[in-house]
């Protein structure tokens, strides 16, 4: 952030500089170099509270043994201690981790509150800050949050912590990586599917960091690896394949079909539905290849064939056959419909 001995001016410093290592936010920071040993404190204590589950099993089998039993946990069978000592545990961890899930809503509604759209950079917000602070402490649950993937519970506990998740969504049925950073800003309605897919409603250019929302229709469905960032709003019906990225302020219209990075729409599902794409017809830069035909006759794209064109091909034909006559059928292999 100096000068330069050759007389070339002297680089500006970021955002992120600016607070973190020239000292200029405006709000108090911990220096640089104690924040190593601020993370290991909240590991130690993360750690401490993971085996707590532990200790008081061990407790609560010794109390029932010797008032209940009439005898202490030693002279107890190792079978029948053993057994009596799991199920205590399973019964103690369930509590635990209902503990720490409560616990860590009440952290996020203290320390962040609900996020709103805006420029949250590090030398004028302590936003950033409380997030990574937040997310630090808070790891053990979004791990914790992979087991309830599919069900009810899953939209349940990303409602209370701000979304807005209608009816029979079907969220993150093979887990997610990472699941909702900031699920105050998403909008999920009825019926909608998202499989491993990624919903990052951030942006972070060097310390410039962006928050906007996300609005995913009724009916939609984000398949596997796909990813889409803030400001987007996917239509009702519309499908984005594997490996799809809808970028910054991307309006996915109803009923449509994309795929790829770049993106581009590749049939509509009213098409797929009934077969016809009779009116479907290719963007100009599209390569020569069946998949792009006016015909829509990704069948014809050759199977051995590696690459996004095989990928998306198979995709659609899932869609339009082998697991079901249309787009329903993603939907309904997860319990949906």
């Amino acid at each position: 952030y100096g000068t330069s001995d050759r007389g070339v001016s002297p680089r500006t410093a970021k955002p992120f500089g600016r607070a973190v290592y020239q000292g200029k936010a405006s709000y108090f920071l911990p220096p640089w170099q104690t924040m190593p040993l601020i993370a290991s404190a909240v590991i130690a204590l993360r750690t401490l509270y993971a085996v707590i589950p532990i200790w008081v099993s061990w407790y609560l089998v010794a109390i029932i043994t010797w008032d209940l039993g009439n005898n202490f946990w030693t002279e107890m069978p190792e079978w029948r201690y053993l057994l009596l000592l799991v199920v205590v545990y399973l019964w103690v961890h369930m509590m635990h981790t209902v503990a720490r899930f409560i616990a860590d809503v009440a952290l996020k509604w203290l320390v962040i509150g609900r996020r709103k759209p805006g420029l949250y950079p590090w030398d004028r917000s302590s936003y950033c800050l409380r997030w990574k602070m937040l997310e630090m402490v808070c790891s053990d649950t979004l791990k914790d949050l992979r087991l309830l993937g599919g069900s009810a519970f899953l939209p349940f506990y990303y409602n209370v912590v701000g979304a807005k998740i209608g009816r029979r969504v079907c969220l993150y049925p093979t887990g997610a990586d990472p699941p909702m950073v900031e699920p105050d800003l998403v909008v999920i309605e009825d019926l909608a599917c998202i499989n491993f897919a990624h919903i990052i409603c951030h942006t972070n250019t060097l310390g410039s960091f962006a928050l906007n929302t996300i609005v995913v229709k009724s009916g939609a469905t984000l398949s596997t690896e796909s990813r889409v960032m803030g400001g987007v709003v996917i239509g009702e019906d519309a499908v984005l394949l594997e490996h799809t990225l809808a970028m910054v302020g991307d309006q996915v219209e109803p009923e449509t079909i994309w795929q790829g990075w770049p993106v581009h729409t590749i049939a509509r599902v009213d098409e797929v539905n009934s077969g016809d794409h009779s009116h479907h017809h290719a963007p100009a830069s599209a390569p020569a290849n069946p998949l792009y035909s006016p015909r829509g006759r990704v069948e014809d794209v050759d199977a051995t064939r590696s690459g996004p064109d095989a990928a998306s091909a198979a995709s659609l034909a899932g869609l339009r056959g082998g697991g079901g006559n249309d787009v329903s059928n993603y939907h309904s292999s997860y319990g949906m419909v």
